[in-house]
């Protein structure tokens, strides 16, 4: 798997663990979960493709 598939497939699940968090959980965890969704965001967001190369024409 890809860099970038990997990325995307931890994004998702931080994304549904956030969206499917019980009403209980502490604030603490989900500030965690949050700042984990948030990286991963970044990360993905910032990942150069080798395959793509901006200096062609």
């Amino acid at each position: 798997m890809s860099t970038r598939a990997e990325l995307e497939k931890q994004v998702r699940e931080a994304r549904e663990r956030l969206d499917r968090a019980p009403s209980d959980t502490p604030a603490e965890v989900l500030a965690e979960w949050r700042k984990e969704y948030d990286e991963l965001v970044f990360q993905l967001d910032n990942l150069y493709d080798d395959q793509v190369n901006e200096f062609t024409d």
